[in-house]
């Protein structure tokens, strides 16, 4: 058995029982794609925490979900952040189940892990392509509307916020006269300008052709306080 997990594709980690507060479980066991993958030797972990692997972006709420599983000894299944010995952090499709012997106590946690940072690199990409424009970087149309009905939402703490339209003057004499890359460089130039004289919660997004908005939120819920 522990010949065939060593060769399997996926990363295996075997652990004892308990416990569960710091350090926690030990790592009894590791095969041979852990080691690949993180770069840790099996000599390195065991009898060290799981938690080495853990890491700036690790989410808390995904582990908040392991930890509740396991005291429960309920079996759980997550895509977690990890991170490799040199630091290079990867996407891991965690599943863990508990281990019982003939009396039916818990005896250890066994944790199969597919990598699957490729498969979040390309949902990144194809939700970046969604809603956001490929020329400026900025928010395209659909998500812009997607913050515009989440600010009209209503709220026992609204406060007051602006909607403006921006296109460009004589875009198109530019376009014909010097050409479309000098005009996708202006558009690029307008977008980073509008971008820099907002605030991080606002929203500056691009339309379509030498359209922008610009929805500010967070500004006094009165209106001449909120134009000052």
């Amino acid at each position: 058995l522990e010949d065939s997990i060593a060769r399997l594709n996926d990363l295996v980690i075997i652990t004892e029982a308990g416990p569960f507060h710091e350090p926690g479980p030990r790592i009894v066991f590791v095969n041979e794609a852990f080691e690949r993958r993180t770069g840790y030797t099996a000599a390195e972990v065991l009898g060290r925490s799981p938690r080495l692997l853990q890491g700036p972006q690790t989410q808390r709420d995904r582990l908040d979900v392991v930890r509740s599983a396991l005291r429960q000894w309920e079996p759980v299944r997550v895509d977690l952040v990890n991170y490799r010995k040199d630091g290079e952090p990867f996407w891991v499709d965690l599943d863990i189940s508990p281990v019982w012997d003939k009396a039916r106590r818990l005896t250890h946690w066994v944790a199969v892990g597919r990598d699957i940072t490729e498969r979040k690199a390309a949902e990144q990409k194809i939700r970046y392509l969604a809603f956001y424009d490929a020329l400026t970087a900025l928010p395209n149309r659909q998500l812009l509307l997607e913050r515009l009905h989440e600010a009209l939402a209503p709220s026992p703490s609204a406060r007051g916020g602006a909607l403006m339209f921006i296109d460009l003057d004589n875009f198109k004499v530019l376009n014909d006269t010097l050409g479309h890359q000098k005009g996708d460089l202006l558009l690029q130039q307008v977008g980073e300008r509008l971008r820099a004289s907002v605030s991080e919660s606002d929203t500056v997004a691009r339309l379509g052709g030498d359209e922008f908005v610009v929805m500010l939120e967070d500004l006094d819920a009165n209106a001449e306080a909120a134009l000052a």
